[in-house]
């Protein structure tokens, strides 16, 4: 009986002693994650002010070596700041962001943003009309998108539709005989062009009878006939 007094007395004892310990560990961890923070740096690197950070705060930095090379320079004076505090002071003027989960600040990288112009003008739909200088309609005016293999062509009414793939595409016009042109469609849903006939084009070679004379020094009609009629 006495035996047994003993172990139980031991056994509270025991138990005291592991509530005293984890109740000590508690706060010292509590007093670790919560305290202030000192830092005073110019033109410091992040990797090194987290090397600070965590050794006044006992938290621990996650992030890829790789992505800290776009970082800027910081400057920073802090006294008696909070955790939060100093992160969004450091991140200020940078292209990151960051994460606290339990002890460990997670850095990754800001999303870009899209602006309300970009997305409406993404994927927009131009339409228009080409005509020559007299405001007749062009047909077979090729319409492309600089720099992408995206192009229409005008119809027998000299109309067109063609899609934009970004916000500042710029639209290519040119047929034969007509000086081509480029003109910007940023924040536009219709263009109407009026082609201008090129004056070099009086100076192409055309073929007459079994002769060849430049078309500007041509004063007749041209026509073609087929091999039936002249065997006729």
């Amino acid at each position: 009986m006495r035996n047994s007094r003993v172990f139980y007395k031991w056994l509270l004892i025991m138990k005291l002693i592991i509530i005293l310990l984890t109740a000590s560990f508690l706060q010292v961890s509590a007093a670790s994650y919560g305290q202030k923070i000192n830092i005073t740096v110019k033109d410091a690197s992040l990797k090194d002010i987290f090397k600070k950070i965590r050794k006044q705060s006992g938290y621990n930095f996650l992030y890829d070596s790789d992505m800290l090379n776009d970082a800027n320079p910081v400057n920073l004076t802090v006294k008696g700041a909070s955790l939060e505090q100093v992160l969004n002071d450091c991140f200020a003027n940078q292209p990151f962001s960051y994460v606290i989960n339990q002890n460990t600040v997670i850095i990754r990288l800001k999303p870009v943003p899209v602006s309300n112009k970009e997305t409406m003008l993404a994927d927009t739909v131009i339409k228009g009309k080409v005509v020559d200088q007299r405001g007749q309609a062009l047909p077979g005016v090729t319409i492309k998108v600089k720099g992408t293999e995206l192009a229409t062509v005008t119809d027998v009414n000299g109309a067109y539709s063609i899609k934009l793939p970004s916000s500042n595409s710029i639209l290519v016009f040119s047929f034969v005989g007509f000086t081509s042109q480029e003109i910007n469609a940023s924040g536009r849903r219709q263009v109407n062009v009026a082609m201008q006939e090129q004056l070099s084009a009086l100076n192409e070679v055309v073929v007459i009878g079994y002769g060849t004379q430049k078309r500007g020094d041509v004063t007749g009609a041209i026509s073609s006939v087929s091999g039936d009629v002249l065997k006729d």
